[in-house]
């Protein structure tokens, strides 16, 4: 029996150290906190119509066709598809206390009621109406998605209407959209920029006077409604009427990085 254990060998000091580290290791490794996915996004055309005729050459179309974003974070995605489905509605005239689809459905079938008895009361008319809209992803980045909603209407009138809407949205902190504030550090120091752009746009020379243009109170061009991060730089767009008559038409003005 003494023989026996004798015989019996014990591990090397050393090679009970390095069990001791990897085990421990492998326990540190398991027990720390996974890092946090990175959001991605991405964006689907959708389309929604109606139409009515009163014959081939009159006719009332409603036709929006809007993004879907879906990504790897539902709640980030819910929270920048609610943005651009609330611009939708309050452009098409929607109910935005019902669900996108509802309101949307009740904004088509009212604008092809409110067509139906225009012809019914005035079958004089020969002119057809138009509510559409266009959508497009100007930047899906990493950390920035930037999405563009065109809007083209005509219910009768001297010219059809349209509205541009730009929206920024920070990716990584739940889709949060990002404002003017958000992007210039000094929104008054881009206002120089912005005034020698939109007269070269609107075909002035840099010494008019860009009032001449304007319909804002003091005669002085504000920042846009619309701002958002494109891969060349920032987009400034002023929509129809918003700051010049329609006779000037809208801008999109871009300041390069």
């Amino acid at each position: 029996r003494i023989f026996i254990f004798s015989m019996k060998k014990s591990l090397p000091i050393p090679v009970l150290v390095l069990a001791v580290l990897f085990l421990f290791a492998c326990k540190s490794k398991d027990s720390a906190p996974p890092k946090p996915a990175v959001v991605t996004l991405q964006a689907e055309s959708r389309s929604f119509s109606k139409r009515h005729c009163v014959n081939d050459d009159l006719c009332a179309d409603f036709i929006i066709l809007y993004p879907l974003v879906k990504g790897n974070h539902a709640a980030t995605a819910d929270a920048v598809n609610k943005v651009i489905q609330a611009r939708t509605l309050a452009s098409v005239g929607g109910n935005a206390s019902l669900s996108f689809e509802v309101a949307l459905d009740s904004a088509g079938t009212n604008f092809i009621e409110q067509f139906k008895n225009l012809h019914r009361d005035l079958p004089e008319q020969t002119m057809g109406q138009t509510i559409q809209m266009t959508n497009k992803v100007l930047l899906n980045g990493a950390k920035v998605m930037t999405v563009r909603l065109d809007f083209d209407s005509y219910t009768g009138g001297a010219h059809p209407n349209t509205a541009v809407a730009v929206m920024s949205f920070d990716v990584q902190n739940g889709g949060r959209e990002l404002k003017a504030a958000d992007l210039l550090t000094d929104p008054n120091a881009v206002l120089p920029l912005l005034e020698k752009a939109y007269k070269k746009a609107k075909q002035l020379d840099e010494t008019d006077d860009i009032g001449q243009l304007l319909i804002t109170e003091d005669k002085k061009l504000p920042l846009p409604l619309n701002v958002g991060v494109v891969p060349e730089g920032i987009l400034f767009a002023y929509s129809d009427y918003e700051v010049s008559p329609h006779a000037v038409g809208p801008a999109d003005i871009m300041l390069t990085w």
